[in-house]
């Protein structure tokens, strides 16, 4: 009677090691989907093609001695790959968040373009603290 006993209690603890590995394992594959995923997503968001583009307009701008314009955009670049660095490491941003992001982009875009365009952004106070998935308002953005 004890061997069946110690026998079933240690086939019940095989298995339950065994479950244990097999959780861990799909936890580390988890965590290895969301670190592509957040990979694509900055990929997306500062794509090469923009960063070039940036690039060329801040050495244009040096060429031309628009030092003034030149800063500008140098500092409006670094605070938007900053802010994507930032939630390309979170699952949820405030909205709020998403809205000074989307400022930092149109305010890069609009020192790359000069008076190609205007915006204004207006988020009423009660939806500030709601939270979303980075990006998903540059999504529409981009749709107009």
């Amino acid at each position: 009677m004890a061997l069946a006993g110690g026998t079933i209690y240690f086939q019940r603890s095989k298995n339950l090691q065994k479950q244990n590995r097999i959780i861990a394992q799909e936890k580390q594959l988890a965590e290895y989907n969301l670190s592509v995923q957040q990979l694509k997503t900055l990929q997306a968001q500062m794509n090469p093609h923009f960063i070039f583009n940036c690039f060329n307009t801040i050495d244009s701008y040096i060429l031309q001695n628009k030092k003034m314009e030149a800063t500008q955009l140098v500092h409006a670049f670094s605070k938007l790959t900053r802010r994507v660095l930032e939630h390309t490491a979170r699952n949820e941003i405030s909205l709020e968040e998403e809205m000074e992001t989307l400022e930092a982009y149109l305010t890069t875009e609009l020192l790359r373009h000069p008076d190609t365009f205007g915006w204004t952004i207006q988020l009423p106070p009660e939806l500030k603290t709601i939270n979303s998935h980075p990006y998903s308002c540059n999504l529409l953005l981009k749709m107009q």
